[in-house]
């Protein structure tokens, strides 16, 4: 009965640590370019054969990410970068973001200072297939949608951009990444049933038996 037990608690974490684990499918970062004054939003799919590859961004399919929105939150609320957005912040459409493919599309001062950006998209896929890092694949499902928030951590005030004129300094990054539903697939259901199952055999028998005596 106990080893019925821990291998029902163990059958019960594997459903649910396979489903927790979210999955990278992109990124975004602010890229400056001195020589322009300038700084790029970048955002990246990098899902599918032309995308990066395991461990980071494991999806083999081609991953679309459609209504794709941008929200940018001013680091003051006085300055260029409020006079750039006309306002505090600014929710920009950036459309459909294929597989394998980057937006950089937004481009504003240098001088402009951004305490965040939110990145939201949904998904043209929830089946996927994952790069298990050995030459295969294991089945995955996801959401529909994302949404990951680009925050500074680099000087814990405003974002940090990639330098292109000095790439090896540090830069503020933050990876994509699409989550398992909360509510468990039928075959997580199945084999809780079935151990379930065992549990209550084993309890008749050992009924029986105490009842026989």
């Amino acid at each position: 009965m106990r080893r019925l037990c821990i291998f029902l608690g163990l059958m019960l974490g594997m459903a649910t640590v396979a489903r927790a684990n979210p999955v990278g499918i992109g990124d975004i970062y602010l890229l400056l370019d001195s020589s322009s004054g300038t700084v790029t939003v970048t955002v990246d799919n990098n899902t599918g054969p032309s995308g990066e590859s395991f461990p980071t961004f494991p999806v083999l399919d081609s991953l679309d990410f459609s209504n794709v929105m941008l929200t940018l939150n001013c680091f003051t609320a006085v300055g260029d970068c409020q006079t750039d957005l006309g306002g505090a912040s600014e929710t920009i459409p950036l459309g459909t973001l294929a597989s394998g493919n980057s937006d950089s599309s937004q481009v504003f001062s240098s001088t402009d200072l951004f305490s965040s950006i939110t990145v939201t998209a949904d998904l043209s896929l929830t089946h996927l297939n994952i790069d298990n890092g050995i030459g295969g694949s294991v089945p995955f499902t996801g959401s529909a949608s994302f949404s990951d928030t680009l925050s500074p951590h680099k000087n814990g005030q405003y974002l940090v951009p990639f330098d292109l004129s000095n790439p090896g300094k540090g830069f503020d990054k933050a990876i994509l990444f699409d989550r398992s539903p909360s509510v468990p697939e039928p075959s997580s259901f199945v084999l809780i049933a079935t151990a379930l199952f065992g549990v209550y055999k084993t309890k008749s028998r050992s009924l029986r038996r105490w009842m026989r005596k």
